[in-house]
């Protein structure tokens, strides 16, 4: 009991060490990622060395500036729920492909990269903000794999012939009912 209690404690201190320490750490490092993708769409737009058409800049913006919203709470939760969401509704899914349609087919290709990254972006901060609760997980894993073993023991000793069970087990003697 106190090796399971040692075990939790540990798994929370770690958790609190990377909820609180180490991954604010990174959300700021993908913050400024995103601040110099809506930097460089800004320059572009302005004239820098390609331009970028109205519609498809609004489109980027829009993006970049939800993704920063977005960072610190895009977790398992959120993608469910907004799987769930776009499932059921055929009219947002429509809007969203021909955004995507919109932008695939734009003569911009800083605008697709751009694109690109700021999804790149939105997957690393799903892994950092789950990361954690990967910690949780380890022990799951390991219990269930210490089970698998003693399953695949347990069936291979129901089919040991009993005396050679009494060669394993010398206090073991016949099963009485």
């Amino acid at each position: 009991m106190s090796i399971f209690f040692l075990i939790i404690l540990s798994i929370a201190v770690l958790h609190f060490v990377y909820d609180g320490i180490v991954l604010p750490s990174m959300r700021l490092k993908l913050r400024f990622q995103l601040f110099r993708l809506r930097d460089e769409l800004r320059w572009r737009m302005r004239g820098g060395s390609e331009n970028i058409t109205g519609e498809v800049y609004e489109y980027l913006q829009r993006a970049i500036n939800n993704t920063i919203n977005l960072l610190p709470i895009v977790d398992l939760q959120l993608i469910v729920t907004a799987s769930r969401v776009l499932s059921q509704d055929v009219e947002l899914q429509r809007r969203i492909n021909e955004i995507i349609a919109r932008i695939d087919r734009c003569d911009s290709e800083d605008a697709k990269r751009l694109h690109k990254e700021t999804i790149e972006t939105v997957d690393k901060a799903f892994l950092f903000n789950t990361g954690a609760g990967l910690a949780y997980l380890v022990p799951l894993a390991l219990v269930y794999a210490g089970f698998s073993r003693l399953s695949a023991v347990a069936k291979r000793i129901v089919l040991i012939p009993e005396l050679e069970m009494e060669r394993i087990l010398p206090l073991a003697g016949p099963a009485t009912a």
